[in-house]
């Protein structure tokens, strides 16, 4: 096992939807989130979750990759969650009615890093079908789900309309350590210096768990030097 294989087990017990995906931790979050297209990229933040790894909402690269999400047990049948992917720029179909259809409602879709960048396009392959539809103009963000039927690993992607309703972020973990901010990355490990005055360290544990980690353990000469 990884270390974030490990970390994600962990996140598991407290979420009860995590799962590790080809070297990816998967966390489905339980509160729904609304936002509209123009603040749909501070979703992102809400994967922050995971001290020491880079969190992001999910980049879903395959029908392979997509298929194992649904053997892992992660998705929940008929909910829906959000996932690093929208459409940009949405095509202009004034031709039309300005409603895009078809080929056109196809175009310009991608995911998208935590620091607003593309990152890939969105295959073709991972759409549920008939989709995308654009049925509530303007749908131009991608939404996972999981369709009940008797193949219980049918489903993928459909466009929403994040001004209509409320979806559940997926967010996704990688090996690229980082640290939030505040912290240092020193090896494997981030570190914080919290300018406190704990009467022992019993207290000084308390106040890093409260932190959201551990009181920092050296046992090495070369790792107090690089620390100060």
């Amino acid at each position: 096992d990884t270390v974030l294989e490990k970390k994600c087990m962990g996140l598991k017990r407290e979420y009860e939807n995590a799962a590790y995906v080809n070297g990816v931790c998967l966390v489905a979050m339980r509160e729904a989130q609304k936002v509209s297209h123009a603040k749909w990229p501070e979703l992102h933040k809400k994967c922050i979750m995971l001290n020491g790894y880079r969190g992001a909402l999910a980049n879903i690269p395959d029908r392979p990759f997509l298929v194992r999400m649904f053997k892992s047990g992660l998705l929940k049948i008929k909910t829906q969650y959000y996932i690093g992917a929208r459409q940009d720029p949405i095509p202009d179909c004034s031709n039309v009615g300005g409603s895009c259809q078809g080929e056109d409602q196809l175009k310009n879709w991608f995911f998208f890093d935590e620091a607003g960048k593309k990152i890939g396009n969105v295959s073709k392959d991972i759409w549920n079908n008939q989709e995308p539809n654009n049925q509530d103009p303007s749908e131009s963000i991608a939404v996972l789900e999981r369709l009940f039927c008797l193949d219980s690993y049918m489903g993928g992607i459909n466009d929403a309309n994040p001004d209509k309703s409320g979806y559940q972020p997926l967010c996704q973990f990688t090996d690229y350590l980082a640290c939030t901010n505040g912290y240092i990355l020193i090896r494997d490990r981030c570190y914080k210096v919290i300018y406190t005055e704990p009467k022992s360290a019993i207290a000084a544990k308390t106040v890093c768990e409260n932190e959201g980690g551990t009181l920092a353990s050296i046992h090495d000469d070369a790792m107090n030097a690089i620390i100060i």
